[in-house]
């Protein structure tokens, strides 16, 4: 039983960091996104031995992970926004990948409302067991 409300304050702990994480998606996210991951991964490895990973875990950590990697993405498309001031090919380029850029950031977005639907849910399912 001790077990059992340990891993529901770890789903409860998970879902306010994501909750916090997406509400805070464009300013202060990503920085979230380290302390949900962490999290995430300590809340799959303090599941009994021989269980399936559920997937709003797994989809917490992929989300956390793109959130995170949306960083060096934008630092790419800053670099090629600067350098697209001396060629019209480059400018091109760097506004196909701001595109590119744009929806990424849409689809990391949807991830995380997803994975924050799964969190809860599968929380709510932990009294059924």
């Amino acid at each position: 039983m001790e077990n059992n409300n340990n891993l529901k304050s770890m789903y409860f702990v998970l879902f306010i960091l994501l909750l916090i994480e997406t509400v805070l998606f464009i300013l202060f996210g990503n920085i979230m996104a380290v302390a949900t991951f962490i999290i995430a991964l300590i809340l799959r490895s303090k599941l009994p031995k021989g269980t399936r990973t559920p997937s709003g875990i797994k989809l917490a950590i992929i989300s956390t992970v793109l959130h995170f990697l949306g960083n060096f993405f934008s630092i790419f498309i800053v670099i090629l926004a600067e350098l697209s001031e001396y060629s019209d090919g480059l400018l091109i380029f760097s506004l196909i990948c701001f595109l590119i850029f744009f929806i990424y950031l849409i689809a990391t977005f949807v991830l995380l409302i997803v994975s924050c639907v799964k969190i809860y849910s599968e929380y709510k399912a932990i009294d059924n067991y």
